[in-house]
C-alpha cells in the first residue's frame, strides 16, 4: 500500500542534491508507528515534547528501485502527452481510478 511512497522517500534520500541531507543506502523499507503516551509538555509554541511508544509494523516492503523508476517513467510519459489519454478499461490505472470514483 505504501510501497511507492516509501520508494519515493528512499530515492530522494539516496539521490539528493549536493550539500543536502543524504543517505548512502537505505536497506529496509517499512512503517514505524509513534503512539504518544500521557507525557506531553509544550514548553512554547515552537517546542512540544512527548514520550512515545514506537512500533515497527511487521510488513517490510521489498526495495525495488528498477520497478519504481519504471513506474515514474510511465507517469512522466502520460504527463507529457498533449492531451489526456482515452479510457482503456484493462489499463491498471484507469481501473483503479474507476474504483475510486465508484466509492
Amino acid at each position: 500500500m505504501y510501497s511507492r511512497q516509501l520508494h519515493a522517500y528512499t530515492y530522494t534520500l539516496e539521490h539528493s542534491a549536493l550539500g543536502k541531507l543524504a543517505l548512502s543506502s537505505v536497506t529496509k523499507l517499512g512503517l514505524l508507528y509513534f503512539y504518544p503516551d500521557k507525557y506531553i509538555n509544550q514548553q512554547s509554541i515552537d517546542r512540544l515534547n512527548y514520550g512515545a511508544e514506537i512500533v515497527w509494523v511487521g510488513v517490510e516492503v521489498e526495495k525495488d528501485e528498477e520497478d519504481f523508476l519504471s513506474f515514474i517513467d510511465e507517469v512522466l510519459n502520460v504527463l507529457e502527452l498533449p492531451e489526456a489519454p482515452e479510457h482503456l478499461p484493462n489499463y491498471q490505472w484507469h481501473s483503479y481510478i474507476s474504483r475510486l470514483n465508484s466509492t
